[in-house]
């Protein structure tokens, strides 16, 4: 049994039935879902290494740099695309925009959907991840919350690490839409 596994039904006592896919308590019924969680992430582009002009998008065909950011604390010098965690009641698309605006201090418009995968990376933490393409809006580029560095990087050549193997799908998808 894994680590945060129940053994033992939290509502009743009475140790879990676990030869099935999701434990269960064969006394009161009670089931142990273990499901991922749903994480969020903003794809900011630019046709070059600056900013782009605000309220203009930028889509994946028109362009050649992408924001990325260097983290701290868990994977600690690793690049990602600027990402985090969806909070209790918080609308999905001002939650990727409340992760750049945390990590980068850019305000953006979380717009499309770009792209959808599970994250399989941290076993222990399973992500759904969402990808947004982001309209810029306001702001100076500075890194912050649990972000280093803040910087615009060629798709077709990102620095490493990257932290998310599911991130490097993102850019080979970016790329593709160049032709």
């Amino acid at each position: 049994m894994g680590e945060g596994e129940y053994r033992f039904c939290p509502q009743c006592g009475t140790p879990l039935a676990t030869r099935e896919a999701r434990p269960r308590c064969p006394a009161c019924g009670f089931v142990r879902y273990r499901n991922p969680i749903a994480t969020v992430a903003g794809v900011l582009l630019s046709r070059d290494a600056a900013l782009p002009a605000a309220g203009k998008s930028v889509t994946p065909a028109e362009a050649s740099h992408l924001l990325l950011v260097r983290r701290t604390g868990r994977r600690a010098g690793q690049w990602c695309i600027p990402c985090g965690y969806i909070e209790y009641g918080e609308e999905i698309r001002a939650a990727a925009a409340r992760e750049i605006l945390e990590e980068t201090g850019l305000v953006v418009t979380a717009e499309t959907v770009y792209a959808v995968h599970s994250n399989f990376h941290d076993p222990a933490d399973l992500t759904v991840g969402i990808w947004f393409l982001t309209r810029y809006g306001s702001g100076r580029l500075r890194p912050g919350d649990d972000a280093a560095r803040a910087e615009f990087f060629p798709i077709g050549d990102p620095p490493e690490p990257l932290a998310f193997p599911t991130d490097r799908e993102v850019l080979c998808a970016l790329q593709a839409a160049r032709g």
